[in-house]
């Protein structure tokens, strides 16, 4: 044992607003012609890389620590680490604490087997966000993941706290450790930091929302929080808001098809090569800025005639389309074949349609433009037509991106705006996102 603490060493009393923060190392193995191997996370040729894919694997945790609201415990049997949480939430059993782990994915799959897991949330097959885990009928906690709240690494989450890096460098994952492998000052020293940079972290957000429960789950539910306190007493905003969702199944399903985020595609005479003295561009913002400057729909979407001549100046559009021998004009193929109803008789590139007998696809009429732009067919044919009367953002909403547009261009490197400037910065990222989340979640249950 090293440093090893056990819960009856905490002396301070625990409350729903003490941090606790988890982390675990660990040490990936292979079986190579029958003799236990670490890996190597240098050596990165393709026989290597092969050998390791058809070899039998594995992984396990040779220290795990824990920081309780500054101060940092340490245990190498992963088994210990449940007893050891059951006893401090036992102690404190009229409060409900959180745990707070960076990359909750990760740690969750070396734990889970320790831990009495209920109440999972999950966006995708193993990958938690969040859940509880049971001690007794009256005593649990509860797991949440840093990442999602920050979408920042450990490294750059120090760097934006201040006054603290990360030790990085100081543990060589070439070698291959275990429960009893002696260890070392500079890598407990190392492992600590990982707990504490969370610590200090989540203390700004303690600060910030004024207790652990109030903190959001995702970044993206930080600005969501934002825009619905700025809105919190508009009853005649949230009116229009709530009249705009979709009222049945159906208007959801065409809303969700017609939806597409960014167009990102190698071009296919170019894929797999290096290329060199290669010149690119970004826009700075551009989704903030396309929110402020663009007209969206304002209405719910009604059903028109498919005759009806398109007026992109005043109306959005969702189009169901048939087109039959359809033919890419382009290198840079648009059509994504998992974005359209159907795609009979189709050749691809890299899920790209580059042509087809049959396309049936639900668009809106940016998409539709390019479409046209980009493809021929011999016959097309719109066979249902919804529209919906164009306007700008809400005011008060595209004001609040240009002053988080203003913040994170005036007061990058101005001394004692270095709070104010994460903010804006990360929010203005995060505007977007928000106004695209998906109405519906799937479920996720957890079968152990």
């Amino acid at each position: 044992m090293i440093r090893h603490y056990t819960a009856y060493d905490i002396n301070t009393p625990l409350d729903e607003n003490s941090i606790i923060c988890f982390d675990i190392e660990t040490t990936s193995y292979f079986f190579i012609n029958g003799m236990l191997q670490p890996y190597l996370v240098d050596k990165k040729d393709p026989d290597y890389v092969k050998q390791l894919n058809e070899c039998p694997k594995g992984a396990i945790v040779w220290i795990w620590q824990i920081c309780i609201n500054g101060q940092s415990y340490y245990g190498r049997d992963i088994a210990e680490f449940a007893p050891f949480l059951k006893k401090i939430c036992c102690k404190n059993q009229y409060q409900h604490l959180t745990v707070w782990v960076h990359n909750l994915a990760f740690e969750f799959q070396f734990i889970r087997e320790y831990l009495n897991v209920s109440g999972m949330f999950a966006r995708t097959t193993r990958k938690p966000m969040k859940f509880d885990a049971v001690f007794t009928d009256t005593v649990s906690c509860t797991f949440r993941c840093s990442y999602m709240l920050t979408r920042l690494s450990l490294e750059n989450w120090a760097k934006k706290i201040g006054n603290i890096e990360k030790q990085s460098g100081t543990v060589d994952y070439n070698v291959l450790r275990t429960p009893y492998t002696p260890v070392t000052e500079t890598e407990l020293t190392y492992c600590e930091y990982d707990v504490y940079i969370m610590y200090l972290g989540i203390r700004q957000f303690l600060h910030k929302y004024g207790g652990i429960a109030d903190i959001p789950l995702t970044q993206t539910g930080e600005v969501r929080s934002a825009i619905k306190q700025m809105y919190a007493k508009n009853n005649a905003y949230k009116k229009k808001v709530t009249k705009l969702q979709p009222h049945s199944r159906n208007e959801y399903n065409i809303l969700k098809a017609a939806f597409g985020g960014g167009d990102t595609h190698a071009v296919a005479c170019n894929a797999g090569q290096v290329l060199q003295n290669i010149g690119s561009f970004d826009l700075t913002s551009d989704y903030p800025s396309q929110m402020c400057k663009q007209k969206y729909p304002m209405t719910r979407f009604k059903a028109c005639s498919v005759h009806e001549r398109l007026d992109t100046d005043n109306y959005a559009y969702i189009i169901l389309a048939v087109w039959d021998d359809v033919q890419s004009t382009t290198p840079a193929r648009y059509i994504a074949r998992s974005r359209c109803v159907s795609v009979s008789g189709g050749t691809y590139d890299n899920g790209r349609v580059i042509n087809a007998k049959k396309v049936v696809m639900c668009t809106t009429e940016q998409d539709y433009n390019i479409m046209q732009q980009t493809y021929t067919a011999e016959k097309k044919t719109i066979i249902k037509l919804f529209k919906s009367k164009k306007g700008y953002l809400d005011k008060d909403f595209i004001l609040y991106i240009l002053e988080l547009f203003a913040n994170k261009t005036s007061l990058k490197g101005v001394a004692g705006m270095e709070d104010l400037y994460m903010q804006s910065k990360q929010f203005i990222n995060s505007l977007f996102g928000m106004c695209v989340t998906d109405l519906l979640q799937p479920d996720i249950s957890y079968d152990n």
